[in-house]
């Protein structure tokens, strides 16, 4: 019988590299050589005041010091969902989308014990973060490694792993900006690694421990998006211009909630709110980009000019009071009487589906060879009376370059994927089936 008391486990998970560099540290010290410790990152200056102000506050309540449930406070999951609406214009729900943890590095280390079992793959980052791999070994699943190179930028390359590979893999967990690689990916990688995921079916994890730490324009983004686009016209018959969340952020460098603080300290003459007097676009423009947000303003007045400074203290009710104009309010109450428009709305839907019926029933039926460009749902009803329906559909490319949408059974919309190759069956505008064909293996496919 063993009389040892570790684990096997243990030496799958290699050396703490911090621990390695501390040695390295203390060898070269102990040497008589001048050290610049680089090691490992710990903070050399204290948040604002107003922070420390707060946090001591917080420690003189006596109920700060009872058990949290294990969920979290809904106090603080709200406040995390407002911080990914401001930052990154998006809506989550604190009930069911926000989960409370003991610091980024505490959900990573029990990521693949979650969502995988012993024998599973995943897809990591080569050279990673050291608990990324670590996870893997604790929880018996094998590592494919994903590697950064010189050539390519250090980015990733989701094309550089078979096929095969992307097929057994249970999940795909990158850093953007990473460590110890903090290259600024472009949204290109980002949207290559989603496609990816998709068409294989592989959960695709973002590392954003480093949201904030973007210099110069660049900021990093979030997989989460607004459900909004803006389309603004522009001079010229038939030109215009999309705006995305993605869009915004690299021609102004802004979140769409940014735009509203922008607003609130310039004013908009066109919406007769002034805003704060003596602050332009751009001034407006650099102090969010540096602080965030108007919140992150207030708490860093000691570090503004003195002129800026003096012009916000003077006009902070102005502030909020154009900052509140700016938003755009989307819960006012819209009352819409379904008996008004359904007869209408009735004759026109019967009167369609009666001749798609007969027409449908006319047409050959055609098995032919696609992909998938697109998929999309449609919502209607819920409104009175009438309960909510979603319609499924799908858009098949044909070799040809035509394009046609099917509307699609719910138990098949999930099974094909953007970029999936394979076999259409139809009947006029019936879907009757899809039959992907497998692909195939091979590095660098």
């Amino acid at each position: 019988m063993s009389s040892s008391w570790r684990s096997d486990k243990l030496d799958r998970l290699g050396s703490s590299i911090f621990s390695e560099v501390a040695r390295w540290r203390r060898e070269a010290t102990a040497a008589g050589l001048d050290v610049i410790d680089l090691s490992i990152g710990s903070p050399d200056l204290p948040p604002s005041a107003a922070v420390r102000q707060a946090l001591a506050e917080a420690a003189l309540r006596p109920e700060a010091y009872r058990y949290p449930s294990s969920e979290g406070s809904i106090e603080f999951r709200r406040t995390a969902a407002e911080w990914l609406r401001h930052r990154f214009g998006t809506e989550v729900d604190p009930e069911t989308e926000v989960v409370t943890l003991m610091g980024s590095q505490d959900g990573l280390a029990h990521l693949a014990t979650a969502i995988c079992n012993p024998g599973d793959t995943a897809i990591v980052p080569d050279p990673g973060y050291p608990i990324y791999a670590a996870s893997l070994a604790v929880a018996g699943v094998e590592a494919a490694f994903l590697p950064l190179r010189a050539e390519g930028g250090f980015l990733p390359d989701p094309d550089f792993l078979s096929e095969d590979v992307w097929d057994k893999a249970r999940f795909v967990l990158i850093g953007l900006p990473g460590n110890p690689i903090g290259t600024a990916a472009g949204m290109d990688v980002l949207e290559r690694l989603v496609d990816k995921a998709r068409r294989h079916r592989t959960l695709l994890v973002l590392d954003l421990a480093y949201s904030e730490m973007g210099y110069g324009s660049y900021r990093p983004f979030s997989l989460v998006d607004e459900k909004v686009s803006v389309v603004i016209m522009k001079k010229g018959h038939g030109n215009y211009m999309v705006y995305t969340p993605q869009t915004l952020l690299e021609e102004r460098g802004l979140t769409p909630a940014q735009i509203i603080d922008v607003k609130g300290l310039m004013g908009d003459a066109s919406d007769n709110y002034p805003g704060v007097k003596g602050i332009g676009e751009k001034t407006a423009h650099k102090l969010v980009q540096e602080h965030g947000s108007v919140e992150g303003i207030l708490a860093s007045l000691e570090l503004l000019s003195k002129t800026v400074r003096a012009k916000i203290e003077a006009d902070l009710d102005m502030l909020h009071l154009s900052r509140r104009l700016a938003t755009i309010h989307c819960e006012a109450p819209v009352a819409l009487a379904m008996d008004d428009c359904c007869c209408f709305v009735f004759v026109l839907v019967i009167g369609k589906g009666v001749f798609a019926w007969g027409s449908d029933n006319a047409a050959e039926m055609i098995t032919i060879s696609c992909k998938v460009v697109d998929k999309r749902t449609k919502v209607s009803g819920g409104s009175g009376d009438f309960s909510a329906g979603t319609a499924y559909y799908a858009a098949f490319e044909f070799v040809d370059g035509s394009l046609v949408e099917l509307r699609m059974p719910a138990d098949e919309f999930g099974l094909p994927v953007a970029g999936d190759v394979g076999e259409l069956t139809y009947q006029g505008t019936r879907y009757k089936g899809f039959e992907r064909h497998m692909h195939a293996s091979g590095a660098g496919s």
